[in-house]
């Protein structure tokens, strides 16, 4: 069973607290370890039989049903390991990645589900992959991607992938095998996925979604095809609008902005508006500063730091 030490820790601090003594002088009265209470009440340990005896009986409470009031579930286990992930990703911190794959190896210690154990060993070869992908270790980030889909999957075989049915973990797993191919040259192969992604997402509310419509954009966007390309941003502009999430979408608006600049439509200067505000809102400052950058260099606008906004620059950049 696992549990949510942090809670639970504050939960003993608070009864110390109305009893109106330290640290210090619960472990003399108990007889429990200084240190031993110190890492319960911070939530580094997980508490051992003989300290909840003790401190059951000191504090005349039921230590026990208290730290049960705090047990975790695996899927909720497992659903917190992705956010904490995701996070990790979302800074391009690879560092902390590496370190979170021995945190999921602990984590396959408390898990008590085989479901579950085989979820954390697929995130194990996920990031695995994404630490190659991001050395530029293709091959081997490939090798890693292929066998944490096949965890899941029986008899996953990549030449084949439209013939299997994708959980939301695999269909995010299969978007960075089509990375790979991008980045091998292999265009074709790439928005043959990507389209494979979206069809599968389409008619789910899966946050996932607004990504693919994004790598579609691009995708199309370098080919030219900026009529497809400006259908995929706004279908993912609508989606976070709609499911209200709202940190992804400066990146679909500025690359709304792009298109609409190449198609000469002369609304684009809002859409870099729309953009710069919601890296503002969202703290995304550096996404920010290389928005106003492109947007003075390549697309004929002048920004201004008093209003957080663009207008048209009077003679246009060549």
């Amino acid at each position: 069973m696992a549990y949510n030490l942090f809670s639970f820790g504050k939960a003993v601090r608070s009864i110390r607290k109305q009893h109106k003594i330290s640290q210090k002088t619960l472990a003399l009265e108990t007889g429990l370890n200084l240190c031993t209470i110190r890492k319960m009440e911070s939530g580094e340990i997980i508490p051992p039989f003989e300290a909840l005896d003790k401190l059951s009986k000191f504090f005349k409470q039921d230590i026990y049903l208290i730290l049960s009031s705090f047990s975790i579930d695996d899927n909720t286990l497992y659903q917190k390991t992705i956010d904490k992930i995701d996070s990790i990703i979302d800074k391009n911190d690879y560092i902390g990645l590496e370190l979170e794959i021995n945190s999921l190896l602990n984590l396959l210690t408390v898990i008590k589900t085989s479901y579950h154990k085989s979820l954390v060993n697929q995130l194990i070869f996920f990031i695995k992959g994404l630490i190659c992908y991001n050395k530029k270790e293709y091959q081997e980030a490939l090798i890693n991607f292929v066998k944490a889909i096949s965890i899941t999957t029986d008899n996953f075989d990549l030449d084949k992938f439209r013939n299997f049915y994708y959980s939301s973990m695999e269909i995010r797993i299969l978007m960075n095998i089509a990375f790979i191919y991008h980045n091998i040259n292999e265009g074709d192969k790439y928005l043959e996925i990507m389209l494979f992604c979206f069809d599968k997402l389409k008619d789910k509310k899966d946050p996932l979604f607004p990504k693919i419509c994004h790598n579609l954009a691009t995708a199309f966007k370098r080919k030219k095809d900026y009529k497809n390309a400006l259908n995929y941003y706004d279908l993912g502009i609508r989606y976070c609008q709609e499911q209200k999430e709202y940190v992804g979408l400066s990146i679909l608006y500025y690359g709304k902005g792009v298109t609409q600049y190449y198609l000469n439509d002369k609304h684009y200067v809002s859409s870099f508006n729309i953009a710069v505000s919601l890296c503002e809102g969202y703290n995304q400052l550096y996404f920010k500063d290389k928005i106003i950058r492109n947007c003075q260099n390549y697309f004929n606008c002048k920004y201004s730091p008093e209003f957080n906004c663009f207008k048209l620059a009077e003679t246009p950049h060549t």
